[in-house]
């Protein structure tokens, strides 16, 4: 786990630090930064201690799913949320110039945003006029990582009150507003 999340730590500054911008890159750091630390690495754990090891392909698949939806809700709520009802700064993101998959995926579908993001100073009021299309399928993509992490935990005998804790879990998650 420590080491899954210094290199997607590494990787979040190393990127933000040369520009790159490549969505797929910009995912697995979401999934090293959050998705194995936070959910997958943990469920496996709990699922070694409790004897139940045919549960570790079910909960990496749930895990890495719901660690990236994690992520995302966690990158959307630092471009566009209450700073009130997150508890911390927005916007510190586009300062920093991380390139997450919401700014990757209007990098490359918008060549103004391009062209923001390559100058050393970014002008981060443009820069959020422009990723409506993005956070829209930002919100897909969250939608569809739910829906495979709730689906993983249908291919294993598991009892309902924890597939329904999990799937709670994943809801949780996902939607927060924090």
């Amino acid at each position: 786990m420590l080491t899954e999340i210094q290199i997607g730590q590494y990787l979040d500054l190393a990127v933000a630090a040369e520009g790159v911008v490549e969505p797929e890159l910009s995912r697995w750091i979401a999934i090293c930064k959050s998705g194995r630390y936070s959910i997958h690495r943990p469920l496996l754990l709990g699922a070694t201690i409790a004897g139940r090891p045919e549960l570790a392909p079910v909960f990496e698949v749930y895990g890495e799913a719901l660690g990236e939806a994690f992520q995302l809700r966690d990158d959307l709520i630092g471009v566009f949320g209450d700073p009130e009802a997150a508890g911390k700064p927005v916007g510190l993101d586009l300062e920093q110039h991380k390139m997450t998959l919401l700014l990757a995926w209007a990098a490359q579908r918008d060549e103004r945003v391009r062209k923001l993001i390559s100058r050393q100073e970014w002008d981060t009021a443009e820069l959020l006029d422009r990723l409506g299309e993005s956070r829209e399928r930002v919100e897909r993509h969250i939608d569809d990582l739910v829906e495979r992490a709730c689906g993983a935990t249908d291919t294993v005998l598991l009892d309902s009150a924890w597939r329904q804790e999990l799937a709670g879990m994943a809801l949780e998650v996902a939607y927060r507003n924090r």
